[in-house]
């Protein structure tokens, strides 16, 4: 008998309006699923993706920062500006590292020296991973290891040697973030330490070079044993410091002309 209007439900509308229930709840725990699995695999990746392109971001830019100091202390640039996209991270200057350096005349015994104190410029907010510009270098500092992505100004030959000292700094409590960061640098004082001129004879008969405080000690030394002249150098590190000898007048491996410059760059950091 056919249902009354107002009358009870016969068992056909009840099984439909039971399916339609069932595959409700089916439905939103697809979505609810979907949601969970894309929170859980998805947006991880797209944090990596998104820090990956930080750090490649923060490269180019220390990369730019080199050129730009190099015009200062290579071409005699009065001063340059960077500009370095911050929004997620820092620009700051770290505690000093020292460098000295002093050469040694073959005549006379004299020795010249000069002390560096360099502030090095370091972007951090990238997670374990670093990238710091010091003493003309540029370094990515990762997850406890150091790599030199870009090389100091110092270059021997067969018969020449070159040393340029970068010696940046400036107010070392200052950081910036959040948003652009200008890094302005100024050349200051240029001192010269060693010249030499003569091809004839040797001047100088030895260079020593030696950096302390600086957490990338096992990098440097790699730099400078591969690029000081061999078998003239000798380096040897202990309590935080690493010096390189070099003989620039050990007989056949002569290095006839000797140069080492320091340039002083004053920098601040502004948003």
């Amino acid at each position: 008998m056919p249902n009354l209007p107002g009358g009870p439900a016969g068992p056909g509308e009840r099984d439909r309006a039971l399916s339609e229930v069932v595959g409700y709840i089916l439905i939103f725990s697809l979505i609810f699923l979907t949601v969970g699995f894309v929170s859980i695999s998805g947006l991880p990746a797209l944090d990596s993706a998104k820090q990956s392109e930080q750090s490649r971001n923060a490269e180019r830019a220390f990369d730019i920062l080199e050129n730009n100091l190099a015009e200062i202390y290579g071409q005699g640039a009065p001063s340059r500006a960077t500009e370095i996209s911050a929004e997620t991270g820092a620009v700051e200057l770290r505690d000093p590292v020292v460098v000295n350096v002093s050469v040694t005349e073959a005549g006379s015994g004299n020795v010249t020296f000069d002390r560096s104190e360099i502030n090095p410029i370091a972007f951090t907010g990238l997670g374990d991973t670093e990238y710091i510009y010091s003493g003309g270098a540029v370094f990515r500092q990762q997850s406890g290891a150091s790599f030199m992505l870009q090389e100091p100004p110092i270059d021997f030959d067969e018969e020449r040697g070159f040393v340029t000292v970068v010696r940046t700094f400036g107010d070392a409590s200052i950081s910036a973030g959040g948003a652009t960061v200008l890094v302005r640098a100024s050349s200051t004082r240029r001192s010269v330490v060693a010249t030499d001129t003569s091809l004839s004879d040797n001047r100088y008969k030895q260079l020593t070079i030696n950096i302390s405080g600086s957490p990338r000690q096992g990098t440097w030394r790699e730099f400078l044993e591969s690029e000081l002249p061999d078998p003239n150098t000798s380096c040897t590190a202990s309590g935080g410091s690493l010096e390189c000898e070099v003989d620039l007048d050990d007989g056949g491996n002569e290095i006839r002309q000797t140069f080492v410059t320091v340039q002083g760059i004053r920098v601040t950091i502004e948003i």
